[in-house]
């Protein structure tokens, strides 16, 4: 025997909660925010599931009677998650984070599953030093998996190579609605080949792409998309630096997509023009529901485009507009607008430097409606 096999989740992070999704609000605490790339550096695979037995590397897995190397480490370490399911937290899900499992690791998970594969509709492999020779592997699975609705590949290695390979398996499958692969190094091309798949993708509702590197051109691509693409319903591209232009394609595409609920656009440098553009679709598109600007360098004008855009949006739930120096002008706009609007349940203002006669027009409006929709004022 090889002894007890124990396992310790840790509860996700605020921080990822908002840069990553869970299906819920789109705030942003930057108060909060602890936002990097992972610091591990990349070994072989053996050596990296090696220093997990027995030891403080990975707190998921603790297999302190396994044999330390050979092929004798591996099959006792599937052995174990097949009797154990060491990496089920509930029925129906495999969570496996932080454990640098690599390539060989991947390819023994996706052997488990294959075995069984009605067992598992979620797969968590985030933070597991994946890079895009295994995630090549897991889209050969999904060419062939019927089972699977949400993947995470949160805080990986996967380059464009990667997510092309993902992208061109996702139109042989036709069960997975979530795919979150926030946190890695995908820059346009990865990008470009993800939105040639939503070109005719009708499954995949969310798609996590935050702090990546997809920049304008990604945007852009996945903005031509959305002018054909009717399953999407969230799209997350924090911290991607796609500027105006790519704010001002994604705005254009919003005029014709009935299907998008929730956009993220976070931390993305997009400036007054952008936020102006979107505040002008905001007009037009009536399915959009939460909106995340945060962090974007609007200032007093787009505060004052997006107000009245407001006036006459009755949609809109949660706008977050957070740290992008409103101003006190800003803020008095928005709180007028706010007479208008009776749809939009919460406002994040905080850290915008709208002062005492700013935030005391928007207590006032607050008030007389009886609406408290605003937040961040202390």
């Amino acid at each position: 025997g090889h002894g007890d096999v124990s396992i310790t989740m840790h509860p996700r992070t605020s921080t990822e909660k908002h840069l990553f999704g869970t299906g819920g609000r789109t705030g942003f605490d930057p108060k909060k925010a602890r936002c990097g790339k992972p610091a591990w550096r990349r070994t072989a695979d053996e050596k990296n599931i090696r220093r997990t037995i027995g030891g403080p590397a990975c707190s998921q897995w603790q297999l302190p009677c396994c044999p330390s190397s050979g092929p004798g480490m591996w099959t006792t370490i599937r052995d174990q998650i097949v009797e154990r399911s060491i990496f089920t937290t509930k029925p129906g899900r495999m969570e496996a984070e932080g454990c640098r499992l690599g390539s060989r690791g991947v390819k023994l998970l996706l052997d488990v599953i294959a075995e069984e594969p009605s067992k598992y509709l979620v797969l968590d492999l985030t933070s597991n030093s994946i890079d895009d020779h295994a995630a090549e592997l897991l889209a050969e699975a999904l060419r062939h998996n019927t089972n699977l609705q949400e993947l995470r590949l949160v805080g990986n290695e996967i380059g464009d190579a990667g997510a092309r390979a993902l992208a061109e398996a996702l139109p042989h499958n036709t069960t997975l609605q979530t795919l979150n692969l926030g946190q890695n190094q995908i820059g346009e091309g990865g990008a470009e080949a993800l939105a040639e798949t939503l070109h005719h993708n009708s499954t995949l509702s969310t798609l996590e792409l935050g702090w990546n590197e997809i920049g304008e051109g990604g945007a852009k691509a996945l903005a031509e998309a959305l002018h054909r693409n009717t399953a999407l319903q969230s799209l997350n591209l924090w911290g991607n630096e796609i500027g105006e232009g790519g704010a001002k394609a994604l705005a254009e595409a919003l005029r014709r997509n009935t299907a998008l609920s929730t956009l993220n656009l976070g931390y993305n440098k997009i400036g007054e023009g952008g936020a102006k553009a979107l505040a002008e679709t905001l007009h037009h598109n009536t399915t959009l529901k939460n909106l995340n600007l945060c962090l974007n360098d609007l200032g007093e004008g787009a505060a004052k485009a997006l107000a009245e855009a407001l006036r006459h949006n009755t949609t809109l739930e949660t706008l977050d507009l957070s740290s992008n120096r409103l101003g006190e002008g800003g803020a008095k706009a928005l709180a007028e607008a706010l007479r208008h609007n009776t749809n939009l349940q919460t406002l994040e203002l905080g850290d915008n430097e709208i002062g005492d006669v700013g935030a005391e027009a928007l207590k006032t409006v607050m008030a007389e409606t009886g609406r408290n929709v605003v937040e961040g004022l202390y």
